[in-house]
């Protein structure tokens, strides 16, 4: 009784801290011909890759433990011994020369060195700022993986989505964000091509684990030439959240890449760095149903509309008397004329 009730409390406590901890955990397994069955790395916020011959990269979740034996473990393939195995000190993972094991293959003694690199995610606190360019390029012999890590697929200085594959992301980590935090960066096509199979995600994370989409990119994407101010996105972020991915998930022959930079984390609700001033008189709006009436705005004032994610959905001039404007969905939107600006709720 006394042994089921210590497996009981056991069992309990490893459930907790399944709970508490970061990413999940994830293997590699497509070094089978190498000799490697599974590789097992814990906390990732992503499934391993392989950049190069025989070089597995990760990125982990800032409470991945370098010293824990078990946050990596590996399998021999049938057929294969570990010749060298993982030493008790696997620090070297974390650095630039990354660490190398060794397989062998039983039938004929050849030897297979495969080296793993662990990029962990520090988190920063907000706010934050993060540039990229000629000064300050991502990929560097020993980057600085505070507050972002970047899986590098193309020799850019500025973060570029152009794959599909999980080898090609972007991830920020921080401390969990309030309710007037929010993420505000420059998201464009690294060309002026048609856009025909292109689509993206900007999803955000309190774990790790489970993800929230908060911006999806369907062939609409700012062009390259596109000014400033349409290339900027600002985006709320949810309460508690403590990473974001950027991720490509289609693209046709022809579509442009996906450039990000001028990235920053605010302490700002806002979607769109607009302040919200609900009280001028001289301009009223109402709204119903997916139906927003805006009365008293000067002949040709700029109206514009702007969703929850900071994308512009409506711009005209306005005309003397009532102006009806039709949304096709409900929602939070904010409506600004001139320079008066109020959220409404549809």
């Amino acid at each position: 009784m006394k042994k089921l009730f210590l497996i009981s409390i056991i069992a309990l406590l490893v459930g907790i801290s399944n709970l508490q901890a970061e990413g999940s955990e994830q293997y590699y397994a497509s070094y089978t011909g190498a000799g490697v069955n599974r590789l097992f790395v814990t906390n990732c916020l992503q499934t391993l890759y392989t950049s190069g011959t025989y070089s597995i990269q990760a990125i982990v979740a800032s409470d991945f433990n370098i010293a824990d034996a078990n946050s990596i473990r590996l399998i021999a393939n049938t057929g294969y011994t570990i010749n060298i195995d993982l030493p008790t000190d696997r620090s070297a993972a974390l650095t630039a020369t990354g660490l190398t094991f060794q397989m062998k293959k039983t039938a004929d003694a050849s030897l297979t060195n495969i080296t793993l690199y662990i990029h962990k995610i520090n988190k920063v606190t907000i706010p934050y700022s993060l540039n990229f360019g000629s000064l300050y390029p991502y990929n560097t012999a020993t980057p600085d993986f505070n507050g972002w890590g970047y899986r590098v697929l193309n020799n850019a200085t500025t973060p570029q989505l152009a794959s599909t594959s999980s080898t090609n992301s972007l991830f920020m980590a921080f401390n969990p964000s309030l309710s007037t935090d929010s993420l505000v960066c420059n998201y464009y096509a690294s060309n002026n091509n048609t856009q025909v199979g292109l689509a993206a995600t900007i999803s955000a994370s309190g774990d790790g684990v489970s993800w929230t989409t908060l911006k999806t990119t369907n062939n609409d994407l700012p062009l390259n030439s596109a000014t400033a101010d349409q290339k900027r996105l600002a985006l709320v972020l949810p309460i508690g959240t403590q990473y974001i991915q950027y991720l490509m998930t289609a693209k046709g022959t022809s579509d442009p890449a996906i450039n990000i930079n001028v990235i920053s984390l605010k302490n700002k609700a806002t979607t769109t760095d607009i302040t919200v001033s609900e009280s001028l008189p001289e301009t009223l709006i109402f709204s119903f149903n997916n139906v927003v009436n805006v009365k008293c705005a000067k002949a040709n004032e700029k109206i514009e509309i702007i969703n929850s994610v900071g994308t512009k959905l409506l711009s005209v001039n306005a005309k003397a008397g009532d102006n009806i404007l039709y949304l096709k969905t409900g929602g939070i939107y904010l409506v600004k004329v001139g320079i008066f600006v109020k959220k409404i709720v549809l």
